[in-house]
């Protein structure tokens, strides 16, 4: 039986069931679907579809780029390019989590060629000019010093509030390098991850203002010609809820080369001796010499963390706290496995 409710002009050919070939060593059957799954595009087929089942397509096309993996294909967005999902009621969630891995390719930013912040993910539209903005949510990158700001549109209406409550990340996002990154909802707190690590959060401080406006990838029509830079977006997923982080941490493994998301965490940065030694959440201290030689280095320079001269606190610091006060430095946190 023929679903009635499906959009004829998206298939030739249509079956209640798998198609089987070669006499049954080739099956092709659906996606296996996540719980809580509305959208998933691996950017793997000419048109953007969406593979969690739920039909939640994109109405244009973007042009295939190499993928993180090596197999198959990503979404390359340049010359303000953006791809645009419709709205379905599947969105109407108070919660959700977005994940994705991108990579920029290059971007000479100057005042002279475009705005700073250009959207990479966008659920709503906006007017700049009557300067009302539909932002639930949106990710923001920071084209000059390559953070993150993420949007979230509440009904704390003001106009220093026009654009939504929003966070800046601590890691960034710079070119020529994979990253993976989670955007996470669960009631009022907001959550981000770079490579399952999480790097920031804050606690809304009113309700959020839903819309029923497209989900835009890649960029906006509204900030085309403002935002052309060259970029690529692979496996976005979207989910209406919030998920657990150890499933964060399982599809961005294979961004830190073998060193495990929940071994290094962001104690704080540009922070006193004394508030870094406070700073490493529980079951953490501050990184010994030699746990910092043997990944904490590469995961920091990775994590966008480090700048030539930036001053790293070892747990050994500690022993002559009076050496240091007049330091400031960035502070990795480990897994104390004592």
């Amino acid at each position: 039986m023929i679903n009635k409710n499906f959009n004829y002009d998206e298939c030739d050919m249509f079956t209640e069931g798998p198609i089987c070939l070669y006499d049954g060593k080739k099956i092709i059957s659906p996606f296996a679907r996540h719980k809580n799954l509305i959208g998933y595009w691996n950017f793997e087929e000419m048109r953007v579809l969406d593979n969690s089942g739920l039909r939640n397509h994109a109405i244009n096309i973007v042009k295939p780029g190499p993928t993180f993996n090596g197999i198959g294909s990503s979404a390359y967005f340049s010359n303000g390019d953006y791809i645009e999902i419709p709205h379905t009621k599947a969105f109407e969630s108070d919660n959700f989590t977005i994940t994705f891995w991108i990579f920029v390719i290059q971007d000479f930013f100057t005042a002279s060629k475009g705005i700073r912040f250009c959207p990479i993910i966008q659920k709503g539209k906006d007017d700049l000019f009557s300067n009302k903005f539909s932002r639930f949510p949106a990710i923001y990158y920071d084209r000059k010093d390559k953070f993150i700001k993420t949007f979230i549109k509440t009904n704390k209406n003001n106009e220093e509030n026009a654009e939504g409550e929003f966070f800046i990340s601590n890691s960034k996002i710079n070119n020529q390098k994979w990253m993976h990154v989670t955007l996470t909802k669960k009631d009022k707190q907001i959550k981000i991850y770079f490579n399952g690590i999480l790097d920031n959060l804050i606690d809304l401080k009113d309700t959020i203002q839903n819309n029923y406006d497209s989900l835009f990838v890649g960029g906006a029509p509204w900030l085309r010609d403002q935002c052309d830079f060259p970029f690529l977006i692979d496996e976005l997923r979207y989910y209406n809820s919030d998920i657990d982080e150890s499933l964060i941490m399982a599809e961005a493994a294979p961004a830190l080369g073998g060193i495990e998301p929940n071994y290094i965490n962001l104690g704080c940065i540009d922070c006193s001796l004394k508030d870094a030694s406070k700073s490493c959440k529980e079951g953490y201290r501050l990184c010994s010499p030699i746990e910092l030689h043997t990944g904490g280095y590469q995961v920091a320079r990775t994590m966008g963390w480090l700048n030539w001269n930036t001053h790293i606190w070892t747990y050994s610091a500690l022993q002559s706290p009076k050496e240091f006060e007049k330091f400031k430095g960035l502070a990795i946190c480990c897994l104390d496995n004592k």
